[in-house]
């Protein structure tokens, strides 16, 4: 982070501004919080663990807000607390490694997010079939046009199967980067990735 005083410190500060306002945009795809990710790409860039107080002073945040954005930094596995002998304030870092950085937004994702949708698709591509055999017993009409609904419902379910065992992949790496994946996909798009 910039130090205070000198022409380079100003230039510093305001490269820091609009990277943490980039990352703030990004995170918002993902569904994070602005602040959190105000407070994430703050301590992405930092040369030392910063405390709660640094943190709000540099961003110019509430107190709540802080401390519920350091909260879930930690919970998804994207900052961490961090120990200084000699200090008792709590101090918080974050690994500099984007893919790291990735694994735990990925991971927290599919807990949050993927797995309900999983077990709700699931849960629909069965119901799904079970109107079918009970339309069919029956004999109600339209049973084609519901057999093409349950066809596409399990489709639909059988393609986040597959996508979750794609990002159950990309968390099994555990964070590193997966250069041969990544030039791959690269060399596929025409694209020459280092």
């Amino acid at each position: 982070m910039a130090e205070a005083g000198g022409e380079g410190g100003g230039l510093a500060r305001e490269v820091e501004d609009r990277f943490i306002a980039c990352w703030a945009g990004l995170a918002g795809t993902w569904g994070v919080p602005p602040a959190h990710a105000r407070i994430h790409g703050l301590l992405f860039l930092a040369r030392r663990p910063q405390d709660a107080g640094t943190i709000r002073a540099r961003l110019g945040i509430s107190h709540g807000s802080c401390v519920t954005g350091l909260h879930d930094l930690v919970a998804w596995g994207v900052a961490r607390r961090v120990s200084v002998p000699g200090i008792r304030r709590a101090k918080f870092a974050a690994d500099p490694d984007g893919w790291k950085w990735l694994h735990g937004c990925v991971e927290e994702r599919r807990r949050r997010d993927l797995a309900p949708l999983l077990a709700a698709a699931r849960e629909a591509a069965e119901f799904a079939g079970e109107a079918v055999r009970k339309a069919r017993a029956e004999r109600r009409p339209g049973v084609l046009e519901l057999v093409e609904t349950r066809d596409r419902v399990r489709g639909f379910a059988r393609f986040l199967e597959e996508f979750a065992s794609l990002v159950d992949a990309f968390l099994a790496l555990g964070g590193a980067r997966p250069k041969r994946l990544v030039r791959s996909l690269g060399r596929a798009s025409g694209k020459p990735v280092p």
